[in-house]
């Protein structure tokens, strides 16, 4: 199953922009087949449904430092913003808070909560790519000297007839910030204990190819901070009415990311651990290394068939971008 380019929001696995040493450009020649397609749509499927929720709680940790419209506002004529916070064409990713000037914003504080009412059904919201945003988005932040907790919910929120409901939310315990913190940012979490958990309805309308169909993601994870180093365990669950019937996703081994790799390009995928795929009777075991900073994985199928895998081409300096044409496997030597 392909989830529609429908994309929302952004962190969790909550990765951060971890820098690593990417592949040399000579290393594409180590590429001559492609995964079969059962196991190429199944960890495509996998990264997508990943993306977009993480996408979701980027947003929802983005927007707890936010005090007025402008405030949500990431692009602007600096070139410096543009860069950080691109639109680009194809982009899975849709953030909020880009459209949050043309939305009637409600902001309360109370004690230690903030509460950030975004709703679009003025009818005045359009993005770049001429589609029409509707519905409303409430965000609730709280921080407390060791903990925290976000949690935003979708209500009827639709981006050109793609309607979204329901929450994800981020609680955290013996939570450490980290001292510094830049104005006007969120702060950052040094070590903590993290649950996160997303529960989403997309309906997707019916196109010229594809009857209307409805889709519920449902992903609960654990996560432990330290000093930037997360692993992660827990599961994803993604249902369908339409052609295909989802998949379920369970880390078996803690997925590890860490920000201690160094080069141009950042790292989006774990660094280790293992997850099982699985749809129907098709199951896939992903092996993402020992350590090493790369985007080389090993997928085994059910019958024990190995291939290593290179995502890299999946993922952009910004993180995920889609699997086109299939994912390449390396030659055996």
């Amino acid at each position: 199953m392909k989830l529609k380019k429908f994309a929302l929001i952004i962190s969790v696995l909550a990765v951060s922009a971890m820098s690593c040493d990417s592949l040399k450009d000579n290393d594409s020649s180590s590429l001559n087949t492609t995964l079969d397609e059962t196991s190429s749509d199944l960890i495509s499927s996998a990264l997508e449904a990943q993306d977009y929720t993480d996408n979701i709680s980027e947003d929802m940790m983005e927007s707890s430092t936010a005090s007025s419209s402008s405030s949500f506002r990431t692009t602007s004529d600096s070139e410096d913003d543009v860069q950080r916070r691109p639109f680009r064409p194809g982009a899975r990713r849709f953030f909020a808070r880009h459209h949050a000037d043309c939305a009637d914003i409600t902001i309360t504080n109370e004690n230690d909560t903030r509460t950030v009412v975004m709703d679009f059904s003025n009818g005045l919201c359009e993005n770049r790519e001429g589609e029409t945003i509707s519905g409303v988005v409430t965000s609730t932040h709280t921080f407390g000297e060791s903990s925290m907790a976000h949690s935003t919910t979708f209500q009827d929120f639709s981006r050109n007839d793609n309607t979204v409901n329901g929450t994800s939310s981020i609680t955290g315990e013996n939570v450490v910030f980290e001292e510094v913190v830049e104005e006007g940012k969120k702060p950052k979490i040094a070590s903590a204990t993290l649950t996160k958990t997303t529960n989403v309805t997309i309906d997707h309308p019916a196109t010229e190819d594809v009857a209307a169909y409805t889709e519920t993601i449902v992903r609960s994870l654990q996560e432990e901070v330290d000093n930037g180093t997360k692993t992660v365990t827990g599961t994803l669950t993604v249902t369908s009415t339409g052609e295909n019937s989802g998949f379920t996703s369970e880390i078996t081994s803690a997925l590890v990311f860490s920000p201690r790799c160094s080069g141009e390009r950042p790292v989006f995928v774990a660094l280790q651990g293992t997850e099982v795929i699985t749809r129907g009777d098709d199951t896939i075991t992903v092996d993402y290394g020992s350590g090493e900073c790369d985007y080389i994985i090993t997928i085994t199928t059910a019958d024990g068939t190995e291939k290593v895998v290179d995502l890299s081409e999946g993922y952009d300096y910004y993180g995920f971008i889609g699997v086109r044409g299939g994912l390449k496997v390396r030659r055996e030597n």
